[in-house]
C-alpha cells in the first residue's frame, strides 16, 4: 500500500480474505462438528456446562473474526490507525451500551455471543467500507504513468 499500487493491494488483500475465509470456515465446521458429537467432553463432563455452550453463535464468531481482522490490518498497512481507532473506541463504546441498556439483565452466554458477532460482522462491514468505499484506501484515483 506504501508504493500506492491500489491494484496490487487490493488484489493481495482479497487472497489473504480469501485464506482467511477458508480457514475460518473449516475451523468453524470442524468446531461445530466436534462440539455437536460430544467433543466439549473433553473440557467438561457437566450436562449444565455443555448445554450453556451456544455452538451457533460461537460458530459465527469464529467465521467472522478473520474478515474483521484482515480489514483491519489492511488499514494499519495503510497506516490508517487514527481512522482505525476512532471507529473501533465508537462500535466497542456502542456495543457496550448496547449490551448495558438494551439487554435484559437475564441475558444468557448465546446472547453474549450473539452480541459479539453482530460486533464483528459491523467492524468488518465498516472496515471493509474504508477500503473499497467512495473515499476508501483502495478505491483513490492511479496517478497517470508517464511514458
Amino acid at each position: 500500500m506504501q508504493s500506492g499500487d491500489v491494484r496490487t493491494a487490493s488484489q493481495t488483500l482479497r487472497l489473504l480474505l480469501k485464506l482467511g475465509a477458508s480457514g475460518a470456515v473449516a475451523t468453524a465446521g470442524l468446531l461445530f462438528l466436534v462440539a455437536s458429537k460430544g467433543g466439549l467432553r473433553l473440557f467438561s463432563a457437566d450436562p449444565a456446562v455443555l448445554s450453556a455452550v451456544p455452538l451457533v453463535s460461537l460458530s459465527c464468531c469464529i467465521l467472522l473474526t478473520p474478515f474483521a481482522f484482515c480489514m483491519e490490518g489492511a488499514h494499519i498497512a495503510a497506516q490508517r490507525q487514527q481512522w482505525l481507532s476512532r471507529r473501533l473506541c465508537l462500535l466497542t463504546s456502542f456495543v457496550g451500551l448496547t449490551y448495558r441498556f438494551a439487554m435484559p439483565a437475564d441475558a444468557g452466554l448465546a446472547q453474549v455471543w450473539a452480541v459479539f458477532a453482530a460486533y464483528l460482522l459491523a467492524r468488518g462491514i465498516w472496515y471493509a467500507w474504508g477500503l473499497w468505499g467512495p473515499r476508501g484506501v483502495l478505491t483513490k484515483p492511479q496517478p497517470a504513468v508517464e511514458s
